[in-house]
């Protein structure tokens, strides 16, 4: 029976390597913030009314 205390070694007890559960990555709905395109107003370009001056009719004139 002097054997029987080789046996009673468990040196090599399996090592049960616990099962890693991959964690479901639950993908984040990247919520996009919908861009609102600020209505650009064309500012209305006053086009200064270019007086034709004295001058000039003077000059085509001549």
């Amino acid at each position: 029976m002097s054997n029987y205390s080789n046996t009673l070694s468990y040196s090599n007890t399996p090592t049960y390597t616990k099962p890693t559960y991959a964690k479901p990555t639950y993908a984040k709905p990247t919520y996009t913030k919908p861009t609102y395109a600020k209505p650009t107003y064309a500012k209305p370009t006053y086009t200064k009314p270019t007086y034709s001056s004295h001058i000039e009719t003077h000059n085509e004139d001549r």
